[in-house]
């Protein structure tokens, strides 16, 4: 075959190839970036999508954050509030406490002028039918009519006091109770002359004195009923220092403490519900 017939050929072929590789670059090119722009529109769509959820969140976060934060302070504002007016109460119930206690200055005149007297003597002699008894009986009313006993009112409002006041204190003014009336009630036998029988049993009255008064348990065990007269001071000393302890506020600044350190951590594990 001649050269010349090879021409067409080659030239048809060569033709055919330089369209196919122009053709095949161009559009190569053009498909590649269609694509691209849209794999550009896409991602843009999503990190606006992103954006947006990102702004929503932002928001739902600051609208809690808000609320939490209303929420704790309204919750501490409460608590101080309330530790403020309890505060107040508890320093009125210290004083209507200590009140009642100097409210008792005639049993307590009598009580340390029973320390010269053998009471349960007194009131053994002086019961109606005895020898000389009269005598006895007229003594002991001197006494009881010299500092008007019968005008004397126990404080009946310091009963109302006792949720705001230690239970130490309380238990500390009821044995000073026990102490400086118990003797009052052994003048009234004497003066009435009805016997050692209407007294009750000082030994429930004893015990009680003892456990605030440890100290003194072998001088009460000693003495017994008779001891009373010598314990009102003690009881006096120590309720004192229980209501300065009292006064000083530690227990309740404590817990004050501990019930906002409570909220606190209650709003803190909200927000991490809130959150989850």
């Amino acid at each position: 075959m001649h050269v010349s017939d090879w021409i067409p050929a080659l030239t048809s072929s060569g033709f055919v190839a330089l369209i196919s590789f122009i053709w095949g670059t161009y559009y190569k090119a053009a498909i590649e970036k269609g694509v691209q722009h849209r794999l550009d529109l896409k991602l843009e769509e999503v990190r606006s999508q992103f954006r947006q959820e990102e702004e929503k969140y932002k928001q739902a976060l600051g609208a809690q954050d808000a609320k939490i934060s209303a929420l704790r302070s309204g919750a501490l504002a409460g608590l101080a509030n309330r530790s403020m007016s309890l505060d107040k109460r508890r320093l009125e119930a210290i004083e209507t406490l200590w009140a009642g206690i100097s409210d008792y200055g005639p049993f307590k005149i009598v009580a340390q002028m029973t320390k010269a007297l053998k009471l349960d003597a007194l009131i053994d002699a002086a019961e109606l039918g005895k020898p000389d008894s009269e005598k006895i009986r007229q003594f002991a009313d001197v006494i009881w009519t010299m500092y008007k006993l019968d005008d004397y009112q126990a404080a009946k409002q310091v009963t109302r006091e006792r949720p705001f006041v230690s239970p130490l204190a309380w238990a500390i003014y009821s044995a000073h109770a026990i102490a400086v009336s118990s003797p009052i009630a052994g003048l009234a036998a004497t003066r009435t002359g009805v016997g050692m029988q209407i007294l009750s049993d000082p030994k429930p009255l004893l015990d009680s004195v003892k456990a605030v008064l440890p100290g003194y348990t072998q001088f009460i065990d000693d003495h017994g009923a008779g001891s009373f007269p010598y314990l009102v001071e003690p009881l006096e000393n120590a309720l004192l220092d229980e209501l300065r302890k009292n006064l000083d506020g530690a227990e309740g600044d404590e817990q004050t403490l501990q019930k906002a350190a409570a909220i606190l951590k209650a709003a803190e594990a909200l927000s991490g519900t809130q959150l989850a």
